[in-house]
């Protein structure tokens, strides 16, 4: 079989080598912190490649934009894969927002893990047209087990994770329902802050427990395998998707999810989690209720979420399906970017 060629200059560190049945990839891997200026100097590096591939480099992406405004003579595709925005608050934050817009305009795919664009559309200009949806892989797909059984044995009501996270609903549910509880947090505050999660550790219902993790992945994979339900609340006004890697590891190891509504949610899960409102801590303490004393409905949950993630796979699939939309990217004369 004859495959195309693929040069990229990539931000996925295992990217080269990897092959579809119409493309093979070589990579060469971007080793850049993501910073606006490291961005920019990406331009003189790309000129030879086929695809620049920034992964989840929201500054360097801005920064690389910037250069094609500026110097828009090159033939080399810009992707941007998982980027991360935020709704604007306050005046600041919209006018950097409309700055982004403007720079946004000179990537020309956005490879995105959900697809409902409603407000990535609607403030940074990102459409279905310009975008292109992957399903997200099972983190250590390859190590779990396909014998994982969801045998109502767990200890605790799990909540983890550092994207956006609503921890005080997850506390004020808590405090409504008798079973034991496991509040893990990342480091320290600080660095739980600046991913967007306000972590305030006082107040906590006696049923929660509260420990620290230092980010190793063998022991997040155990503190998982051991929960009775995986909890993952987060924000109402999230526009993009926070709680997708650790709901899918969740569905993986057969716990039952339960997970705030949001782009996270909307045209990807239905009966393979339990779905509450965000920001509704009477909801969820009534979701953790049902689901803890309903083991049949548990188990049910649980075992749909393990087909999803089955369908989902790991790196190898995810990767194959990034190099596909980059390849169709490349071969749209419709699009092409010489100026």
């Amino acid at each position: 079989m004859t495959r195309q060629t693929l040069r990229v200059l990539s931000g996925l560190p295992r990217f080269d080598g990897t092959t579809t049945n119409r493309y093979a990839v070589q990579a060469d891997y971007i080793r850049e912190d993501d910073t606006f200026t490291n961005g920019m100097r990406l331009f003189s590096r790309a000129r030879g490649y086929s695809v620049v591939l920034m992964n989840s480099s929201t500054r360097g992406l801005l920064g690389l934009c910037l250069m094609r405004w500026v110097w828009p003579f090159h033939r080399w595709r810009l992707v941007s894969l998982d980027i991360h925005l935020n709704e604007p608050i306050g005046w600041k934050q919209r006018i950097a927002t409309l700055l982004k817009r403007v720079l946004l305009k000179k990537a020309d795919l956005h490879i995105l893990f959900f697809n409902d664009l409603f407000g990535y559309e609607r403030w940074f200009g990102i459409t279905p047209a310009r975008s292109k949806f992957v399903p997200f892989k099972v983190n250590s797909w390859e190590t779990i087990s396909h014998e994982e059984t969801a045998n109502g044995e767990g200890e605790y009501v799990f909540c983890g994770g550092r994207s956006l996270r609503d921890l005080e609903t997850f506390k004020r549910a808590m405090a409504q329902v008798p079973f034991p509880g496991l509040l893990l947090y990342q480091q320290d505050p600080s660095f739980m802050a600046l991913h967007g999660t306000p972590v305030d550790l006082a107040g906590l219902s006696p049923n929660v427990r509260l420990e620290r993790h230092d980010g190793n992945n063998d022991t997040w994979i155990e503190y998982i395998r051991r929960a009775k339900i995986v909890v993952i609340p987060t924000f109402a006004n999230s526009i993009y998707a926070p709680g997708l890697s650790l709901y899918l590891l969740a569905m993986g190891l057969r716990r039952c999810v339960i997970i705030s509504e949001g782009p996270q949610t909307r045209g990807l899960l239905d009966r393979e989690a339990v779905i509450v409102p965000p920001e509704d801590p009477g909801a969820l303490a009534r979701a953790i209720h049902k689901v803890w004393e309903d083991n049949i409905f548990r188990r049910q949950v649980a075992d749909t979420g393990r087909k999803y993630a089955e369908l989902c796979a790991g790196e190898e699939r995810m990767f194959a399906d990034i190099a596909n939309a980059c390849g169709d990217l490349v071969n749209d004369k419709t699009t092409e970017s010489v100026v």
